[in-house]
């Protein structure tokens, strides 16, 4: 399309650019996307948290639990589940993310309702439900717990401990730890096949990040 000269059939008009300006135009457009990907090549690297660090929280009517997943790990999946309790059985919120290629395969965090939690101003009644419910994330993921270590979350105690067994033919390593906040049970854990996991930096760095919101606060 576009007018030509009769005699030489180069565009008039300055419709179209000569070749000298199309090769600097192309230049320029494949320069761009080259520091496009470097920037984000670097971002990347830099490990920036809206590349790599999606949302991993659960909120209950008594408040919003959140972590830091590390640059690993990319998709989270959210769902209500009924859990087995030492009080019975409740229904719990749980977020999960899984990279089967990570050394730390999986992350997970998980609040529920303590059933009578007005009644746990006694320490060895929440001792009890706090190991209760590793006991059962363990049995959740086909392992046994093995011993419980005390936690702290600021001021406020917690447990956590050790997880090994086997699921699908493979070995399942890994740490839980868990904390009653206000009326909520809440627990996270890491998990993968090696059997050095349950120390891995990355999963310790997770459950050091737990942190908790009251209701509707953002």
């Amino acid at each position: 399309f576009g007018l030509r000269c009769e005699g030489c059939h180069r565009p008039v008009g300055g419709s179209f650019p000569d070749q000298p300006e199309r090769t600097a135009l192309a230049i320029r457009r494949v320069s761009a996307a080259i520091g496009a990907v470097i920037l984000l090549g670097v971002a990347a690297l830099l490990g920036y948290p809206f590349l790599l660090t999606p949302a991993f929280e659960v909120t209950t009517p008594s408040g919003t639990y959140s972590a830091v997943l590390p640059g690993t790990h990319h998709l989270v999946d959210r769902d209500a589940v009924p859990f087995d309790t030492p009080a019975g059985r409740v229904d719990a919120v749980i977020a999960m993310s899984v990279n089967d290629r990570a050394s730390v395969a999986m992350y997970g965090i998980l609040a529920f309702p303590v059933p009578g939690s007005a009644d746990l101003g006694d320490e060895e009644k929440r001792a009890r439900v706090l190991e209760g419910a590793l006991e059962d994330a363990a049995s959740n993921v086909g392992c046994k717990l093995s011993g419980t270590l005390p936690a702290a979350l600021g001021d406020v105690a917690g447990l956590e401990g050790v997880f090994r067994g086997e699921s699908q033919g493979r070995p399942v390593n890994g740490r839980a730890r868990a904390f009653i906040l206000g009326g909520d049970a809440v627990l996270l854990l890491f998990a993968g096949h090696d059997p050095s996991v349950p120390d891995d930096p990355s999963g310790l760095a997770f459950l050091d990040s737990l942190a908790a919101a009251p209701p509707g606060a953002r």
